[in-house]
């Protein structure tokens, strides 16, 4: 978070967030004045994230169904985007980072990070 300028109060999506462990985590960051926006196209995982918010009173964090080529962010809202060891799985990795753009404020950050055993690579792009 520290390496893409994830800061309290900030608008943040993520692509493909699962079962929101990130996601989680950068909603404490960007405090209740930010929020973070949590993309998946699966229905288990977008019911998990929204137990998950219940259960743990997360109130700055939305859970939103996308498809496989557009995450549904709303247009020029977000401060950040970024991808945590999803971007490998994507079908079709180019058309979702072209709609991905569109949903970034002027300055906005896209962060691609992936990770293996052996290698982190972080790539991001203002």
């Amino acid at each position: 978070m520290d390496v893409i300028g994830i800061k309290t109060g900030m608008y943040v999506g993520e692509v493909g967030a699962s079962g929101g462990r990130v996601a989680v985590r950068v909603a404490r960051r960007v405090g209740p004045t930010g929020r973070v926006l949590a993309n998946e196209v699966a229905e288990s995982a977008l019911a998990y994230m929204r137990e998950r918010c219940l259960r743990e009173n997360i109130q700055n964090m939305e859970v939103v169904k996308g498809i496989l080529t557009d995450p549904l962010f709303p247009k020029g809202k977000l401060n950040a985007v970024y991808l945590t060891s999803t971007y490998r799985h994507l079908d079709k990795p180019v058309e979702v980072l072209k709609n991905v753009a569109p949903s970034l404020k002027t300055g906005g950050v896209l962060a691609v990070i992936e990770s293996n055993r052996t290698l982190d690579l972080i790539f991001f792009f203002q």
